[in-house]
């Protein structure tokens, strides 16, 4: 009988390690598949093109994300673009998100920038449409133009293809909104209430305008609700399982000049702060400009946003 039980002891025993050696083998294998996504997404910024300052290279003994929260607890600014291209154009940021990150109150604060706001384009002379900077000059001069708008400088950027937006979502198992209008396209049908979303129909509920009495500002409000829901999502998604898959989406469709060291930090000191999201619109009035839409943002509406993001 000793014996059996002795024989038992050590094969759960062997079997236990087993396990122990195959988790921390996939641990550490899904640590690498990180490191290595961070490689592939990391695009810094071109040193004095933004604000005529340079964020790089991080002071060696602290990170930007650090020494900004220690000093004086400096907001921390985030610019989210999404960009929609299309074979053989150059592409448009179909989406403007500026976020700032306060440990002074431990919020968060966001507003989407309109798309037809009328702006300078820096490096250009003349003015045209926000989301056409890209065009002009792809990453730098979007932020330099966002930056010239808000007169505020800018961190860190987030860039998004609108189109593999919709894989990261279904990695995510789908995300849940509360919609506030109903409607309908040809292929779904959005109810009013709490809805769950797989990517493709998250894609059309951030897209549609013409279907809103508010317009673009309801299209950026919706927009602002998957942005939240998917940063919940990912803060709490525990599916180990779905980690590569997430991982190469991210990889395929995501460019950002955060490294993976301040990616840590700001997660793992402000993840807390998405229970405490602030959100505002950008007002303005349309206007036709030689029979072209355009978002006029006055000069009082760019202040009153420039208060929200640095005070």
């Amino acid at each position: 009988m000793k014996t059996i039980l002795k024989k038992w002891i050590i094969i759960c025993t062997i079997v236990l390690f087993t396990i122990c050696l195959a988790s921390f083998g996939y641990v550490y294998y899904i640590y690498y598949q990180v490191v290595d996504t961070f490689e592939q997404i990391y695009e810094p910024i071109h040193p004095n093109t933004v604000s005529g300052r340079s964020n790089f290279p991080f002071n060696k003994e602290m990170l930007y994300a650090e020494k900004a929260h220690q000093q004086n607890q400096t907001p921390i600014r985030i610019l989210i673009i999404g960009i929609d291209e299309r074979e053989g154009d150059y592409g448009r940021s179909d989406v403007l998100i500026f976020t700032s990150i306060h440990p002074s109150d431990q919020s968060i604060r966001m507003f989407n920038i309109p798309r037809d706001t009328r702006v300078k384009i820096i490096g250009k002379d003349f003015e045209d449409k926000i989301n056409h900077a890209y065009a002009y000059g792809s990453t730098n001069t979007t932020i330099k133009t966002v930056e010239a708008f808000l007169e505020t400088p800018i961190d860190y950027y987030i860039k998004i293809n609108m189109e593999g937006f919709y894989q990261l979502i279904d990695s995510l198992e789908g995300i849940t909104i509360n919609n506030e209008l109903e409607w309908e396209d040809e292929d779904y049908v959005f109810k009013k209430g709490d809805i769950t979303l797989d990517g493709k129909q998250a894609l059309r509920y951030v897209r549609m305008r013409y279907l809103d009495p508010k317009g673009d500002l309801g299209r950026n409000d919706r927009q602002k609700k998957v942005i939240k829901a998917m940063a919940v999502k990912m803060v709490s998604f525990s599916s180990i399982t779905k980690m590569n898959e997430i991982l190469r989406t991210v990889g395929n469709n995501l460019t950002t000049n955060i490294t993976q060291q301040d990616m840590t930090f700001l997660y793992m000191n402000f993840k807390d702060y998405r229970n405490n999201i602030l959100t505002t619109q950008v007002d303005g009035k349309s206007q036709y400009i030689n029979d072209i839409y355009y978002y006029i943002v006055s000069e009082q509406e760019r202040i009153t946003l420039h208060q929200f993001i640095n005070n």
